[in-house]
Parts: structure tokens; C-alpha cells; sequence
């Protein structure tokens, strides 16, 4: 799958050795959207299993929840059916998050139940989020972390030479602005419980508004 945007192509494809693929869903816009493709990719170019993944940071503990939303929601509408969800239940540290998800892929990819991940990771805005300049500089928050390849645990990254503002063209262009994009949730402020909106003030909040025009 080729897929064009204002910032460059973007490109899915699936080596044919590679069966049984892990996608990271958190709950947020770019892996919820990163899911619906290999969903595509699934219904359209080749049968392959596709196994959501979840890892829940602690400060994000709705994470499973909006990710099964998602899930739910691409298997209705594309009729196509992931494989179990795999979640690692125990609240992480986001100090160590990026590490605990390096863990994890490890542990799927020593029991067979993957071979291969995908990550919707995506650049950062090269813009000032905040006038404070709290989020920007050399505080930008690094998205990278536990997100590079290691040993058996193959990591595949499409999104990450385009910033979110590309994922906003891609929810258009696929006409999901008003159904997967308000089922998503990016906010990491642990005081707003899940059922409340995004409190329009945390690094992801901002990110998000910056791309969409919108919260939800």
C-alpha cells in the first residue's frame, strides 16, 4: 500500500515471509489509524494475522479501553477480524513504558504469537505547541523511545517521517474524521478520568489540536 500525503508517501508493505503481525494500539489517533490500514492491507492485498497489542502506562490506565473501542469499531466496518488482544495488564511507569514495550514484544515474539510489529510513531511538530516553549526546543517530547529495533523484535515505523498533521489528511482522505477519530483518545493527564474530555493542555492534547483543529 502506498499511501500519499502533503509530506511524503507513506508505505505498507508486509515482507511475504511474515504471517502473524503485531500492531501497538494505545488508544491514540496515529495507531488507531495505523490499525485501520493493516486492516486494509489485511482485506485487500494479502490474509495475514493481525494481532493488536497493548502495553497500559500508567498515566494512561483507559488505554485498553479506547483500544478495544478501536478495535471494534475497524471490525465492523471493514468485516475484518484481528486476532486476541494482546494486553499487558499492570500499570508501567512511564519511565520505564518504552522499556516494558521492548519487553513485551520480546515475550509475543518468543511464544510464536507474532513475527513481526508495527508502531503508528510519527514525527514531532517542528512548530511551538505552547507559548511557554514548555513543549518545544529541547523539551519536545521524545516520541521514540522503545520504538527502535532490537534483537527478535522486528519493528516496522511507516508514520515516522510524517507529523500528525499528515495523519489528519489520512483521517480525511479516508473519510474516518467523524467516526474513528472521536473514538480515539490522546490526552496523558491522569487527573481527567476517561469518560471526561481531553483537558486541552498536555503535550499530546496540544499535539493533537495543533493537527486537528479539534479534540474529538
Amino acid at each position: 500500500m502506498k499511501l500519499q500525503t502533503s509530506q511524503g508517501e507513506v508505505i505498507i508493505d508486509i515482507p511475504k515471509e511474515y504471517t502473524k503481525v503485531g500492531i501497538k494500539i494505545s488508544g491514540g489517533a496515529d495507531s488507531a489509524l495505523l490499525a485501520y490500514l493493516l486492516a486494509l492491507y489485511k482485506k485487500h492485498e494479502r490474509n495475514i494475522d493481525l494481532i493488536p497489542i497493548t502495553v497500559i502506562n500508567a498515566i494512561k490506565p483507559h488505554q485498553h479501553i479506547f483500544a478495544q473501542r478501536v478495535i471494534k469499531f475497524i471490525e465492523e466496518k471493514l468485516n475484518v477480524k484481528f486476532e486476541t488482544h494482546q494486553i499487558k495488564p499492570e500499570l508501567v511507569d512511564p519511565s520505564v513504558y518504552g522499556e516494558e514495550q521492548a519487553e513485551f514484544i520480546k515475550y509475543l515474539r518468543r511464544k510464536k504469537i507474532i513475527d513481526l510489529h508495527f508502531t503508528g510513531i510519527t514525527e514531532n511538530p517542528d512548530i511551538e505547541l505552547d507559548p511557554s516553549g514548555v513543549f518545544t526546543g529541547d523539551n519536545t517530547r521524545d516520541k521514540s523511545l522503545g520504538f527502535k529495533n532490537t534483537s527478535n523484535a522486528k519493528s516496522l515505523v511507516p508514520f515516522e517521517n510524517i507529523d500528525k498533521k499528515a495523519i489528519a489528511e489520512l483521517y480525511h482522505e479516508y473519510d474516518l474524521i467523524d467516526t474513528l477519530f472521536p473514538i480515539t483518545r490522546s490526552c496523558e493527564n491522569s487527573k481527567i478520568h476517561f469518560t471526561e474530555p481531553h483537558c486541552g493542555k498536555c503535550w499530546w492534547c496540544l499535539e493533537r489540536q495543533w493537527a486537528f483543529n479539534r479534540l474529538i
